[in-house]
């Protein structure tokens, strides 16, 4: 990279704690007046913010590399988180709670690989798109 990027790591490194909070608040499902719904939904609009900031300061190719760097961060912390979960389960009640929570974890990875690359290039070239056609 040639080019001076001040803030770039920065919102990499905002984007990819964002998303990793928002897997931890998958189980945690507020009821807002009669209607559910889960912590990690208002979190995740955040990573649309700072997807729209990265695409629109820094480009599309960067903010595509973003969404790669985003997804192999998640897979290792729930491959970590998973692995932690079933290895040596111990007799305690915090043990068995944290392996009901995340022995399952695995899902969110999948998820994860199938939502995130999704929404965040539909989201990125629709921006970059955007900015060509009003800005010519």
């Amino acid at each position: 990279m040639d080019k001076n990027y001040k803030l770039y790591g920065f919102f990499i490194g905002l984007t990819v704690t964002i998303m990793l909070v928002c897997d931890i608040l998958v189980y945690k499902v507020y009821d807002i007046f009669g209607l559910k719904i889960t912590a990690s939904a208002i979190v995740f609009s955040l990573c649309y913010l700072f997807s729209t900031i990265i695409t629109e300061v820094y480009g599309y190719k960067l903010g595509c590399k973003v969404v790669w760097i985003i997804v192999v961060c998640q897979t290792i912390f729930v491959l970590i988180i998973n692995l932690s979960s079933i290895i040596q389960i111990d007799t305690n009640s915090i043990s068995k709670n944290y392996y009901e929570l995340f022995s399952e974890f695995w899902r969110v990875m999948i998820g994860t690989w199938i939502s995130v690359p999704a929404s965040y290039f539909c989201n990125s070239l629709v921006i970059s798109k955007l900015k060509i056609y009003f800005f010519r």
